[in-house]
């Protein structure tokens, strides 16, 4: 018998000669110590040339700078037992007083984490953008010197602001970032905890504050402008207690989120945005979250068989560019949603060529609600198939 040969395909080949593991661990056995960033930065940087596995010991990391994957290719990172990765807390705070336009201090609730330097996001209306006529719902601002609570500014308020309005840091962490030359990079069981704090003031930050951000470049009026994030993968992670998302996607592709517990978020749980293609989110459960999950000018990508609970929105799908052919080919089937407070999945306008199909929400026995009423398509050439609502007795069969 001739003897068989095993022909491995070739992009295999360079990862398998390269792999190395390092593990980061806090009772000095890993190759990084710590029970900060510092070990997690360290191993990051030396995975940067040839990818590998990072293996991440129990216990909680307190992250008090971003872990950046500038780059990264073919590279595992997997949490062993309880490994907690705790952002430091946010500066979240208000005005005292209200702060006119043209005003050059911020006198403010609380003046934690205030600095000279720190660039500070007021969330009230801002400049026109151009693209929508509309204004932006924040303005920014820069700390020259700090007093006590008050803040002199760098340069004069070109917008004004109430008492009580919120203002929080505008470069403050996302968790880990990724972008446009990461590909093929996998986070494994991990939970992420972005030290929301349940007494304390619960403003969304949208870029800011979320577990995971991955972002290749673009142009809203032009599309992609440089590379794609690709191949990016989370699985059986816990994500929770963040100001912004538990997971946020933009202009990337054949990215994957599975099997993993995202809840109490204060923004979307699942953020797909402008420009992904072929992503698949399958089997998480969100809870908590501001809009379960989210995509926006995506194109081609799959949602289904996830759990969405106790959310303001279920699914929602949206344009936001203009640029043709965006917010098609979607496919969001037998998703669960229970305690929804709005729409448990809509089509918005300017969406096309998209199936929600065999989707459930349960209402409470007794709840007169219809597929009609909470499944909604504003858009063309969607389709509506099969979803329903399911209350009382029907509901407790199913979970029997």
């Amino acid at each position: 018998m001739k003897p068989r040969l095993l022909f491995l395909p070739i992009f295999l080949l360079p990862i398998m000669a390269s792999a190395s593991t390092w593990r980061v661990a806090q009772d000095g056995s890993g190759d990084f110590n710590g029970t900060d960033d510092a070990p997690l930065r360290e191993a990051i940087e030396r995975a940067k040339a040839d990818g590998g596995e990072i293996v991440v010991g129990p216990g909680v990391y307190r992250i008090g700078k971003r872990l950046a994957l500038g780059g990264v290719k073919h590279l595992l990172i997997r949490g062993e037992g309880e490994a907690v990765l705790q952002l430091a807390p946010a500066l979240v705070t208000e005005l005292a007083v209200p702060a006119e336009v043209g005003a050059t201090t911020l006198t403010l609730r609380s003046p934690e984490g205030l600095r000279a330097g720190l660039k500070l996001r007021v969330i009230a209306p801002g400049e026109i953008v151009a693209i929508t006529g509309k204004p932006k719902p924040s303005f920014e601002t820069v700390v020259a010197s700090v007093d006590g609570a008050t803040a002199t500014l760098a340069e004069p308020l070109r917008f004004g602001a109430t008492a009580g309005t919120r203002v929080v840091d505008e470069n403050d962490l996302n968790l880990f970032t990724l972008d446009g030359g990461c590909d093929d990079v996998t986070f494994e069981n991990l939970t992420l905890d972005g030290a929301l704090k349940p007494d304390g003031l619960r403003q969304a930050t949208h870029h800011t504050r979320c577990g995971v951000w991955i972002q290749g470049h673009y142009d809203y009026l032009k599309g992609p402008s440089g590379p794609k994030p690709r191949r990016i993968v989370l699985r059986d992670c816990r994500i929770r207690n963040f100001h912004g998302r538990g997971i946020a996607i933009y202009s990337a592709d054949d990215c994957v989120v599975e099997n993993c517990v995202i809840e109490n978020t204060l923004d979307e749980g699942i953020n797909l945005d402008h420009f992904v293609e072929r992503c698949r989110v399958v089997g998480n459960v969100i809870r908590q979250a501001t809009v379960g999950i989210e995509l926006n000018d995506v194109n081609d990508s799959v949602v289904e068989r996830n759990e969405i609970e106790n959310c303001s929105i279920g699914i929602r799908v949206w344009r936001y560019c203009k640029l043709e052919r965006l917010n098609v080919g979607n496919m969001v089937r037998e998703n669960r949603l229970r305690g929804i407070e709005g729409r448990a999945l809509e089509f918005q306008v300017g969406t096309a060529e998209n199936i929600a199909r065999d989707n459930v929400l349960e209402m409470p026995k007794g709840s007169d609600d219809t597929p009609e009423k909470r499944f909604r398509d504003a858009g063309d050439g969607n389709r509506l198939e099969r979803n329903r609502v399911e209350s009382g007795e029907a509901m407790e069969r199913k979970r029997q």
